[in-house]
């Protein structure tokens, strides 16, 4: 996927918003998502609070055809939270977390 390929940060936050509104979505969560969890005191509740109230910030290529990396921010009940996610073309199923802070 190209730079010109790429969804703006606004048209990837109402993917996004599309994407958490499904009552089948889901999150899959890297080792290392898992690992900066634990160090940063991040539950998967913030995960998806942040994912919920979050916006896109940025969006980069993936390394994998068709892939995009969206870095989002949000809310949950007591902090700002960061979330890097790799977006796949049929993302439908849920979004892979890359890492968390």
């Amino acid at each position: 996927m190209s730079a010109t390929d790429l969804r703006t940060p606004e048209q990837a936050t109402e993917v996004l918003k599309t994407l958490v509104a499904s009552p089948t979505f889901g999150v899959f969560l890297t080792a290392h998502a898992q690992d900066r969890m634990d160090d940063r005191n991040i539950s998967l509740q913030d995960i998806h609070e942040c994912l919920e109230t979050g916006r896109v910030l940025s969006v980069q290529a993936g390394s994998n055809p068709g892939q995009e990396k969206w870095k989002v921010e949000g809310l949950d009940c007591e902090q700002a939270v960061t979330v890097a996610i790799a977006v796949y073309p049929d993302a439908s199923s849920g979004l892979r977390i890359i890492s968390v802070w």
